[in-house]
């Protein structure tokens, strides 16, 4: 289970504002990129390897939720991506109203 984030953050630099991508395997590597500490971090895209599912993908859904719980990006957001995301059930800071500046969500 291996998924790629990418995000953009808003700045005065522009080497401030070239995108950056982590790749993160597992719900401690997602807790290591700390994004909820960025206040300046405006868009998100999360995007989940493509797997076709059988039976090896199916246990992965939960992981899938945990991985993405401890991605929680700080409230200043504005524009979050969520695409290929395998789990049943997003975690409760996706769509939560602390979120007040999302704009766009996809």
């Amino acid at each position: 289970m291996v998924q790629a984030m990418k995000s953009w953050e808003s700045s005065s630099t522009y080497m401030d504002n070239l995108p950056f991508q982590v790749n993160v395997a597992c719900a401690r590597d997602a807790k290591s990129v700390n994004l909820k500490d960025k206040m300046n971090l405006k868009e998100l895209e999360f995007t989940w390897k493509k797997h076709a599912y059988g039976s090896e993908v199916l246990g992965q859904f939960e992981a899938d939720k945990e991985v993405l719980q401890q991605l929680e990006p700080h409230t200043n957001l504005e524009h979050l991506v969520i695409g290929f995301y395998r789990g049943t059930r997003f975690p409760e800071w996706v769509g939560h109203s602390s979120f007040l500046n999302v704009v766009s969500v996809h």
